[in-house]
């Protein structure tokens, strides 16, 4: 897993949806910054990096 993400970078991704994220997924996000290779540790989900999510937006 990578380190997770900055403040900045939760804001950023706030402000390009429009909406405050939930808790659980900031908090998610705060610890990890997505997988560092595929290990699919959500039942077979990838947890994507902030980067690659601001992308699909």
């Amino acid at each position: 897993m990578n380190d997770g993400c900055s403040e900045e970078e939760i804001a950023e991704l706030e402000q390009t949806v429009g909406k405050q994220l939930p808790k659980s997924y900031v908090d998610l996000l705060r610890k990890f910054n997505g997988e560092k290779k595929l290990v699919l540790f959500m039942g077979g989900f990838v947890l994507m990096n902030i980067k690659k999510v601001l992308e699909t937006v």
